[in-house]
């Protein structure tokens, strides 16, 4: 089965760089910037490196083991991709945050859930309008 599966890997690399989308913006604080671009650079140059280190035999499982740390790598470097465009993505859309002033805000929504913690109580608010 697993031969039948080798020429397809590349395949794969899609569902790497969505996890690696996934993983930047479930991240419970935003992650070091350069964190993605080094995935993404390392896994490249390992692929590569990998892919062009001669070998006395063309034939083994030297070559197998090559093949498989290849494609981890490169999947490694999709992973580090779709990081890198989440990262671009919440830098292009995010907004500026509500200067600070004494003054009243008219909020309009609907209350989602109460969420009772030690800090006390606090309200998820759907907000329609600020």
């Amino acid at each position: 089965m697993w031969a039948l599966q080798r020429d397809r890997w590349i395949l794969w690399l899609a569902p790497a760089m969505m996890a690696g989308c996934a993983t930047w913006l479930l991240a419970p604080a935003d992650p070091p910037i350069w964190l993605g671009a080094a995935a993404f650079v390392l896994g490249i140059a390992a692929s590569f490196g990998l892919a062009a280190l001669p070998h006395a035999r063309p034939t083994g499982w030297q070559i197998t083991l090559r093949r498989c740390l290849g494609g981890l790598c490169a999947l490694i470097a999709a992973a580090g991709l779709g990081a890198i465009a989440a990262q671009v993505r919440t830098a292009v859309v995010a907004q500026p945050a509500i200067p600070v002033s004494e003054e009243p805000r008219a909020v309009e929504g609907w209350v989602v859930a109460n969420v009772i913690n030690d800090n006390g109580s606090r309200l998820r608010l759907l907000v329609r309008t600020i």
